[in-house]
């Protein structure tokens, strides 16, 4: 597969400038969309969910939930998911090639990955899947013959398809998570982190698999394999339930993660995972803040340079919120902005910013989704969508963040939309270009 590096650090941060620069200055931006690839079904893979990740040489690489092998996966004739590869044209209106480097087979390999890609610096992809994994796809005592989910490794070959090695299988029992949902983070040791849903330790009452979910680690243990980690296990107490959403690593070392459910207000929380000072003990999780009104997020946080987070909630209509370090150890919530007000609500994703501080997301409502910009102004945030999205073979539910790319642009998927045979559309691959 191509990963070439002829498109040096300096055009890359140039061309992020470019699309600041036009997306910061009023009445001078005017972005507008271009569809880089429409999903079809079958072979082709349908569904994108997940955010993108991009090579040096901004050739794009992503999942989709179905299709792929056009065999019954989880009980349906939809396929069990694909990897994928957009190669990037010579120039803006030019025409990006999609190239399948893995369809899951729903079996041992994984079925219906549903997080974004990473990349390590060998040029290996390691991802999740919710689903799969195991031999005979039973998940912890539920019975149900979908599997509890893998981690994988994807790496590239001279010519062909990609190898996939799965590297973690879910078992859905005591101690172990099951149904990763999330993408991973990898640390400068080539240890990933990740989140799962669902296992870890439970009471009898939390529902057919045991467990309110796990935040894990893999680490490479010198003979090929991975050894896993369970960093803690989430007890539907003071920090919640059901990690929808990944990590994310401060300058320190410490992971940060939020919880879609539970917690004292049964809303979710922020949380803080310090590692051990001794190697071989436990990390220790602290809660920063737990929501009393908004909160069920699903997307990562982010952090700015003076160490304030933000993210997203998905209750209700949705918010953008902000986390700000306020002495002795404690945390002050801000809402941002309440969606609603306009077109756009619901962001079931997280945020990316820019140089300037302003902040960008998606929705999936209402009608098709939206592309939004938050930006400070003296004290407050204004709103504005970039672009708006009602149907008519549009990009439509938007359920994934962005990532800024080639050309200055903005890249994203949505779930649905796009020319395809199914009524409403088997998902897009779309740019926001300046």
């Amino acid at each position: 597969m191509r990963r070439e590096s002829s498109t040096g650090a300096a055009y890359w941060f140039t061309s992020i400038a470019l699309f600041l620069l036009l997306t910061t200055s009023g009445q001078a931006a005017v972005p507008r969309t271009k569809i880089l690839h429409n999903f079809v079904g079958g072979s082709d893979g349908e569904f994108p969910s997940a955010s993108l990740v991009a090579d040096a040489a901004g050739n794009l690489y992503g999942t989709t939930a179905n299709g792929g092998v056009t065999t019954t996966c989880l009980g349906s004739k939809v396929g069990c998911g694909t990897v994928f590869e957009l190669l990037a044209p010579k120039s803006p209106g030019g025409t990006w090639k999609e190239v399948i480097l893995y369809r899951f087979t729903g079996e041992s390999d994984g079925a219906t990955p549903d997080a974004s890609l990473i990349f390590d610096n060998a040029g290996n992809l390691y991802g999740t899947t919710t689903n799969g994994g195991t031999f005979d796809g039973v998940c912890g005592d539920s019975q149900i013959d979908f599997g509890c989910g893998v981690v994988f490794e994807l790496s590239p070959n001279a010519n062909g398809p990609w190898t996939e090695t799965v590297i973690h299988a879910f078992t859905g029992e005591y101690g172990d998570g099951a149904n990763p949902v999330a993408n991973l983070v990898l640390d400068s040791l080539g240890n990933l982190y990740g989140t799962t849903e669902l296992a870890g330790s439970c009471p009898s009452t939390c529902g057919y698999i045991d467990g309110y979910g796990v935040a894990f680690e893999l680490s490479p243990n010198g003979s090929g394999g991975w050894t896993e980690t369970i960093l803690h296990q989430f007890n539907d107490g003071p920090e919640g339930s059901a990690p929808l959403a990944g990590l994310t690593f401060d300058q320190s070392g410490n992971l940060y993660g939020v919880t879609s459910s539970g917690g004292t207000s049964e809303l979710g929380a922020v949380f803080e995972l310090t590692p051990p000072i001794v190697q071989g003990q436990q990390w220790t999780l602290s809660v920063l803040y737990a929501f009393t009104s908004g909160g069920g997020s699903r997307g990562n946080l982010i952090f700015d340079k003076a160490g304030n987070i933000y993210g997203t909630g998905a209750n209700g209509n949705g918010t953008v919120f902000e986390l700000s370090p306020s002495g002795g150890g404690t945390w002050s919530e801000s809402t941002l902005y309440e969606f609603g007000q306009g077109h756009a609500i619901e962001p079931w994703a997280g945020l990316i910013s820019d140089k300037a501080g302003n902040l960008y997301g998606t929705t999936e409502g209402k009608f098709c989704g939206a592309v939004f910009r938050l930006q400070p102004s003296q004290g407050s945030w204004s709103e504005a969508e970039l672009d708006f999205f009602a149907g008519q073979n549009e990009p439509c539910n938007l359920a994934a963040s962005l990532i800024f790319g080639k050309w200055g642009a903005a890249y994203g998927t949505s779930v649905a939309g796009g020319k395809c045979s199914i009524k409403n559309g088997c998902g897009t691959v779309f740019g926001i270009l300046p």
